[in-house]
Parts: structure tokens; C-alpha cells; sequence
């Protein structure tokens, strides 16, 4: 007791003489390292969660000598948690393996050998050829797989994955507003963005300097809410004004519309229309279709006749047929020219070297120092961002990389159909739904609408675990039970939720 006392005054001491010499950095550091062991030590077998609050927090903090991301730094967490759990309760948490892990397997296996092939390393870490970051991703959030497929226990607590993610990506959003409608904000507190997000402050500056804003965190905000209430209430429910969720469905529309991204309101759209299918059948997806397209249609034909729509939303919806401001019909056809004038140079100009296996990630550092005085193309040309899920792809893995990820991706799609099926009438319906709708929507999206290798890789790792976490908790809530225990678990899991939804 008494070494714990003394213990606490001497940190107190330390934190006060912080405070004191404005050493911020070391206080940060202390509140991160205190509130990991914290973490690790007493999340136990929840631990998995913090990978879902944490997975929206893309951008890098500026703590660490080496760049980490919030997302990076929950995985860990997460995964030191349970190393120590399974060292305390010895519980060995086998699964039987399934045929999408053995497709993930392949995958991973290929892309260890195009590392070996194309050698890269780390800029922080000193190496000539930069450009590695994805396969460190990738490699988290392949512990991350491992982690979430096997840690959870509780059918209710998986059933509310969607509302988790949706809390983590709410968390981006404000700091990525604030950033923007304060921007005096970040110098007042600098060590706030420093250690969660300094892309923001980036982001919010690159905003106020164009004239057609285009708030990509408050579309891919909006859309996960959309995503949510879709798995989890009735179509048209969601049209109800004396229902709360409709004016949540007004918010996620506003802020689809208000990121001017069209493919976001193209997802939004079909995300919606397979949620139909899969809980109403396809009769109510064919009414809810003619409704949706008769309300868009007449709401474009008001533009610019009964009213003028904010130029973001304008851009959002500028594939109608609409009267469009002059600069967004400009900014969409030079957006939609740039890309087609990157392809073909990508296809006729020899940007790729390797078509069959890849150019790798990396890049000279020479080479990305002198693409950044040249302009957008050159840089594409030098990173392989070239706007087109396969394009990228082939730049990075080759055809036999992009062949191996869309088996990956179907397959995905495929069982996901299939677990929703199984999981129709009970509890883990809606993250069921809240899952298919997404993966069967990604090899469409992908392949017509937008994609890249480096960062839909991980994306779709995160959900294929989220996929086999629920089909693993299908399996064990359909299998028969012995214990009293499991049975009353049984029976809780599989009440209808015809009426907990609506």
C-alpha cells in the first residue's frame, strides 16, 4: 500500500513539473503509454472493439518518430491485449479454418513475393527506395483479422459492430470539421492534432483554398450512417418524419451531398437498394427503386429553375440531368478528363513496367522530390495512383495481384450473401446486412468507380474478419448446445427482430 502511495505522489510530482516547464510532448506521452496499459490490462476479451473505434482514424499522428495512425496504434493495443489474455487464461481460441482464409492466405503469400521481387523499405527508416507503408497496413490489419475473429464471445456485443465503427468514424469527422470551421483552432492546440490527426489541419487547409469544397471525411461520414440505419431498420421506415431515424437519414444525406463526391452518393444509392433485397425480397426492391429515381429525378429538374443547390452537392449530383453552375460542370469534366488522359498514359506510355507481376509500392525518393514539382500526373505516374482500382492494382501486384484480390473479393461477397441467409430472424441480421451490402457493392466500385490496391486491401481484410466473426458466431448460436448457460444464450440470440428494428 505504502509503495503504491509513494508511487502515485512521485508521478504526480513528475506530471506537475511538466505542467509546470510546459513540457506538453511528455505529458501526451504519459496520458498514451497510462492509458494503453490500461487498456491492454483490464479490456481483456473486449479489446477487439477498440479495432472498430479506432479503424476511421486513418490519418498519421506526429508523436512518434515513425508515423503511426490512430488505426495503427488500436490494432496494437488490441493486440497486446490479447497476447496477455491468452497467456493469463490459456484458452488456445482455435477456429476452424474456412475457404476464404485460405484465399486470404494466397493472397498474403503473393504479396510477400512481389516484396521480394520489389524491395522497399520505410523514408523513416532511412531506405533509398521509400514507399513501403502499404505492406505495413497490411500486415496490421492482418493481425487485426487474427485478433477480431477469434477474441468476442458475446453475440449481442458483435451485433453492435456497426454502431462502434460509426462512433469512431463520428470522432474523425468532428476533428476534421473543427480543423475546418476554426482554423485558428490547431495553433491553439497543436498537440490535439499532433497526436490524433495532423492530416486533418492538411486536409481542412486544401479545403478553404478551392472554390467547390469537397469534404471527403464528412461523405465517407455520411455514408457509414447511411450504411448503419440500411442494416438496421426497415426501408421505408427510414421515410417516416415522426420517426428519429429519418431525420439520421437526413443527416447522412446532407453530408453525402455536401461532400460533392458522386461516387459516394452513387454507394449511398446502391448500398440502399441491396439492403431492400436482401431484407424485403425483390418486389420492394423494384418499388423502391421507381421511387427513389422518379424523387431524384424531380429533385435535379428544380436545379437552377426553382432553386440553386451549395456547389458541392451540385457536383454530387451533376450525372442528373440538371441546369449545373458553369465551375462545377468545368471541374467534372476536367476531373473525368485527367483520369482518362492518366490511364491511357499508364496503358500506351509504358507507366507500368511489369504488367504480369507489378511494380511494387516503392519509389525513389528522388523520383516522388521531383514529381512533386511537376504536377499532379508526374506524381501519379511515379506512386501509381492512378484513379482506377485495377489500374493500381496491376501497378503495384500485377494481373495475377488483381486476379488473386477479386477471387478474394467475390468470394467475400458470396458468403456474405450466405450469412445473411443464416442469420435471418435474429440478432446478428443487421451486421450481417450491414457487412453484404458493402462487399458486394466493392468489386463494382472497384473495378467502374474508384479503387486502390494500397488502401482497399486492408479494407477489405477488415471486413472479411467481420464476416468471419459473425459467421463464426452463426455457427456456435445454430450448433447444439449442452450447458444451461449456452442454451439461454441460444434462445436470446434467435428472438425475432421484426420488432426490435422497426
Amino acid at each position: 500500500m505504502w509503495s503504491a502511495l509513494a508511487a502515485g505522489l512521485a508521478l504526480s510530482l513528475v506530471i506537475a513539473y511538466w505542467i509546470g516547464t510546459q513540457q506538453v510532448f511528455f505529458l501526451y506521452l504519459a496520458i498514451v503509454v497510462g492509458l494503453s496499459l490500461t487498456l491492454i490490462i483490464g479490456l481483456q476479451r473486449l479489446s477487439w472493439v477498440l479495432i472498430l473505434l479506432g479503424w476511421s482514424v486513418t490519418g498519421y499522428t506526429a508523436m512518434f518518430s515513425v508515423p503511426l495512425s490512430g488505426r495503427d496504434m488500436s490494432v496494437l493495443v488490441a493486440t497486446c491485449s490479447y497476447l496477455v489474455y491468452r497467456v493469463v487464461s490459456g484458452d488456445p481460441m482455435r477456429q476452424r479454418w474456412h475457404a476464404l482464409d485460405a484465399i486470404l492466405a494466397v493472397n498474403m503469400a503473393y504479396l510477400a513475393f512481389t516484396l521480394v521481387l520489389n524491395p522497399v523499405g520505410i523514408r523513416a527508416l532511412g531506405a533509398e527506395n521509400v514507399g513501403g507503408r502499404p505492406y505495413f497496413t497490411i500486415s496490421l490489419a492482418l493481425i487485426g483479422y487474427w485478433v477480431i475473429w477469434r477474441l468476442p464471445n458475446s453475440i449481442k456485443i458483435v451485433s453492435r459492430i456497426p454502431l462502434f465503427i460509426l462512433v469512431g468514424s463520428s470522432f474523425v469527422t468532428l476533428l476534421y470539421l473543427l480543423a475546418y470551421l476554426f482554423p485558428s483552432l490547431p495553433g491553439r492546440v497543436p498537440y490535439l492534432y499532433m497526436a490524433l490527426d495532423v492530416s486533418a489541419v492538411l486536409s481542412a487547409y486544401s479545403m478553404q483554398a478551392t472554390s467547390i469544397v469537397r469534404f471527403g471525411q464528412l461523405g465517407f461520414f455520411g455514408l457509414l450512417l447511411l450504411t448503419t440505419l440500411y442494416a438496421y431498420y426497415p426501408s421505408f421506415t427510414l421515410f417516416h418524419p415522426l420517426h428519429p431515424r429519418f431525420y439520421a437519414f437526413l443527416l447522412g444525406a446532407i453530408c453525402i451531398l455536401a461532400s460533392g463526391f458522386r461516387g459516394v452518393f452513387g454507394a449511398a444509392c446502391f448500398l440502399f437498394g441491396f439492403a431492400v433485397w436482401l431484407r424485403h425480397g425483390f418486389s420492394h426492391f423494384l418499388r423502391i427503386l421507381i421511387f427513389g429515381a422518379g424523387l431524384m429525378l424531380f429533385f435535379a429538374a428544380g436545379q437552377g429553375r426553382l432553386y440553386n443547390l451549395p456547389l458541392s452537392a451540385q457536383r454530387a449530383l451533376s450525372f442528373l440531368p440538371g441546369k449545373w453552375e458553369e465551375g462545377v460542370v468545368q471541374d467534372v469534366q476536367s476531373s473525368t478528363q485527367g483520369r482518362f488522359k492518366w490511364w491511357r498514359a499508364a496503358i500506351e506510355e509504358g507507366w507500368i513496367k511489369d504488367w504480369w507481376f507489378g511494380d511494387g509500392f516503392g519509389a525513389r525518393l528522388e523520383d516522388l522530390t521531383s514529381a512533386r514539382r511537376h504536377g499532379a500526373g508526374q506524381m501519379a505516374q511515379t506512386t501509381g495512383a492512378l484513379h482506377s482500382g485495377p489500374l493500381t492494382a496491376i501497378r503495384f501486384v500485377g494481373i495475377v495481384g488483381l486476379a488473386l484480390f477479386y477471387v478474394l473479393s467475390i468470394a467475400a461477397a458470396f458468403y456474405s450473401y450466405r450469412c445473411v441467409k443464416k442469420c435471418s430472424g435474429t440478432l446478428l441480421q443487421p451486421v450481417a446486412i450491414y457487412l453484404a451490402i458493402q462487399l458486394t457493392w466493392f468489386p463494382i466500385n472497384y473495378a467502374l468507380v474508384f479503387g486502390s490496391y494500397d488502401v482497399d486491401m486492408p479494407q477489405q481484410i477488415f471486413l472479411i474478419a467481420l464476416l468471419r466473426l459473425v459467421m463464426r458466431m452463426a455457427e456456435e448460436m445454430l450448433a447444439p448446445q449442452s450447458s444451461a448457460a449456452r442454451r439461454t444464450s441460444v434462445r436470446t440470440a434467435m428472438v425475432t427482430t421484426s420488432r426490435s428494428w422497426v
